[in-house]
């Protein structure tokens, strides 16, 4: 065969690939506008409060995280204590009645974790190991 065959094939398919996509830009105006899919999903207040409640024991407690690691307490106990926490944060945030998880739900949860952070520190002083790596928080968030 002939040495250019193949790098000529390759420009022919990628003159028509261009092509192909003018005309479905062409014929459907609005492919450029699309949004990616996060931004489309919404839940309730009450859905997204059972979401954080079945997530946050296991992103606090986790024996690698700071809360899990600095704390004297069973992965069991950490999680209650953490979500009779949460229960009390969500008292003190104001939830929309519906969450769009891709912006809301992002800021939302922040809040929340600062809030079940700072609450936790509060309740389990007494408990926190005293060693270098816990001493100083601010390397672990």
């Amino acid at each position: 065969m002939n040495r250019l065959f193949y790098p000529v094939l390759f420009i022919i398919s990628f003159v028509f690939l261009g092509y192909s996509l003018a005309a479905n830009k062409k014929n459907n105006p609005n492919v450029n506008k699309r949004e990616p899919a996060s931004f489309k999903y919404v839940i309730s207040s009450i859905e997204w409060m059972e979401l954080m409640s079945r997530s946050l024991p296991a992103a606090f407690c986790d024996s690698k995280e700071y809360y899990g690691f600095c704390f004297e307490s069973d992965f069991s106990t950490c999680g209650s204590m953490v979500e009779k926490i949460a229960r009390s944060c969500y008292r003190k945030i104001s939830i929309p009645k519906n969450v769009r998880l891709s912006t809301q739900g992002v800021d939302l949860g922040q809040v929340l974790g600062r809030c079940v952070g700072g609450e936790f520190e509060k309740q389990m002083s007494a408990k926190r190991k005293n060693t270098s790596v816990c001493k100083e928080s601010r390397q672990w968030f």
